[in-house]
C-alpha cells in the first residue's frame, strides 16, 4: 500500500473536530491544531495522540479529548492512502 501526504485544503481546514469519535476517525499521521489560546498541536501515532513537545512514549489522549470538547481542533495535515 502506498501512502502520500498532503496539506489540508480549504474545505477540510474548515472542519472543526469537537468530539472524541471525530478525532478517533482520523488516520494515523494526522496533525491537528487546537482552537485554544495556546494553539495546542497533537499528532496521531498508532491510534494515540501525542504532544510533539513532550518526551517520547507519553500520550495525551485525555487532554486531547478535553481540549476538543472545550475548544475544538482543526486538521493541519492529513495523510492519504493512494
Amino acid at each position: 500500500m502506498k501512502t502520500s501526504a498532503e496539506t489540508v485544503g480549504s474545505a477540510e481546514a474548515e472542519t472543526t473536530y469537537t468530539t472524541c469519535s471525530s478525532l478517533d476517525e482520523l488516520p494515523n499521521g494526522t496533525v491537528v491544531v487546537g482552537l485554544d489560546p495556546w494553539k495546542t498541536m497533537r499528532i496521531k501515532v498508532s491510534d494515540r495522540w501525542i504532544d510533539p513537545k513532550k518526551p517520547l512514549g507519553t500520550t495525551y489522549d485525555v487532554d486531547t479529548y478535553a481540549t476538543a470538547r472545550r475548544y475544538g481542533f482543526r486538521a493541519a495535515f492529513l495523510p492519504t492512502v493512494v
